[in-house]
């Protein structure tokens, strides 16, 4: 009896997707909890943008204040979870306090429809940008905690497809329900997602139980709620780390702001500006499907991890080299959101998902929550602040751009050489 080869098509498969026999349920449960997660994110972002567009445009600056401020209040009291709570068991809290918080949203939302209430505007805003971050933050903690340096390499790529694909849906959701269901019963329909999710993260536990990276499902007993803090600025990696996302954060924040000032000016219609900048998601979400699932995990895998990372400083490099050059124009401001984000998602997370994978569990758990949270909101919060500023300084959008470049280079080399560290950390033993 012969045994048959694989066919073109699956060894193509393999190659595309190298998921071991032995990995298939886990990936699966990953893909199919991610997703469930961003579908119900991308479900109230719409959601969000429709509260707040009913406040002053002057708010938005305060309002990204208010999320940094309120993530220095949450990051200490979910250090405190880290220290009582398995993984298992604080999964399922943190999901379930999102989920009643939800809930509670939907029910302010329904009393208050006949008259919009601008104190729920300001606190949905901050609570769902503080909500996507520690899910985000909270389901990467735990995939670095499962998966070995090795798999990561190969694997994220397409977890982190799954964050598309929901997101594609959830958008998709939003846009076609939006109004025959409401947005209290959109609200009710994304806590549902996060409690489905719940499945496929036990389903997940259970598939990876037997694998010797899995580690005892025990609470460490660290020494404060604010280790985490501490560990960053003891260790020059994680400092770096720490820097490097700043500067996604803060690059991106600038171009938003710019990308949202002028397609205000130039798509007076609220409607028209809408469709515009979902738009500008749907090319965002399918082109970061196609790096996450066909690109990102062969780059890592062959050109090394600190080329994955430049990738994203050196697209927003050529960005503002091109708004400079050409400010003002929302074409080129809307292509330049759809790269700069594709490149973020697409390639700088799953990327920058690795670095944490030869870290200790503690430092993944809270140095990476603060990281991933604080650190980030703080960078939007700055930058902002910092916009406002060199935008009343100069009169104009354009040197704002011309500004930024520079730092695109500090960014480059940045990533270069965490990838370097990565890689001379994940060799010893």
């Amino acid at each position: 009896m012969t045994l048959k080869s694989p066919s073109r098509t699956q060894s193509l498969i393999d190659r595309l997707l190298p998921v071991e026999s032995g990995e298939r349920a886990a990936v699966l449960s990953a893909f199919g909890w991610f997703f469930l997660l961003m579908c119900g994110y991308q479900i109230l972002r719409p959601i969000r943008e429709t509260l707040v567009s009913e406040l002053e445009s002057g708010e938005k600056q305060w309002l990204f204040l208010g999320t940094f401020l309120v993530m220095l209040a949450a990051v200490p009291v979910f250090g405190w979870l880290v220290t009582k709570v398995p993984r298992r068991g604080l999964v399922h809290v943190v999901m379930h306090f999102f989920a009643t918080n939800i809930l509670g949203f939907s029910i302010w939302e329904a009393f208050s429809h006949a008259a919009p209430d601008p104190w729920l505007a300001r606190v949905f805003f901050v609570w769902v940008s503080v909500f996507s971050l520690f899910m985000t933050s909270l389901f990467w903690s735990v995939m670095v905690d499962i998966f070995s340096d090795e798999q990561s390499r190969r694997l994220f790529g397409p977890i982190a497809s799954g964050a598309t694909v929901g997101a594609i849906a959830g958008s998709s959701i939003a846009g076609q329900f939006a109004s025959y269901l409401g947005l209290p019963v959109l609200m009710l329909l994304s806590a549902g997602m996060l409690e489905a999710g719940m499945l496929f993260a036990a389903g997940l536990d259970r598939s990876t139980r037997s694998w010797q990276v899995q580690k005892k499902q025990q609470p460490e007993k660290f020494a404060g709620i604010l280790e985490g803090l501490r560990q960053i600025v003891r260790s020059r990696y994680l400092v770096t780390i720490a820097i490097y996302l700043a500067l996604i954060s803060f690059c991106g924040t600038t171009v938003y702001m710019q990308l949202t000032d002028v397609a205000k000016t130039a798509i007076e219609d609220r409607a028209a500006r809408a469709e515009f900048f979902a738009g500008l998601n749907l090319y965002v979400q399918t082109g970061t499907l196609l790096a996450q699932t066909l690109l990102i995990g062969m780059i890592m895998r062959r050109l090394g991890l600190s080329v994955a990372l430049i990738i994203l400083p050196v697209v927003y490099g050529a960005s503002f080299l091109l708004l400079g050059s050409v400010p003002g124009n929302l074409a080129v401001l809307g292509l330049v959101d759809v790269m700069t984000r594709i490149g973020a998602y697409g390639f700088a997370v799953p990327a920058r998902e690795v670095l944490f994978t030869v870290v200790s569990r503690e430092a993944k758990y809270k140095s990476k929550n603060f990281i991933d949270t604080v650190v980030f909101r703080g960078a939007d919060s700055v930058a902002s602040a910092g916009y406002a500023q060199l935008k009343n300084l100069f009169g104009a959008v354009a040197p704002v751009s011309w500004v930024m470049l520079p730092l695109t280079g500090i960014w480059i080399l940045t990533g270069w050489s965490l990838g370097r560290q990565q890689s001379k950390l994940a060799r010893k033993p």
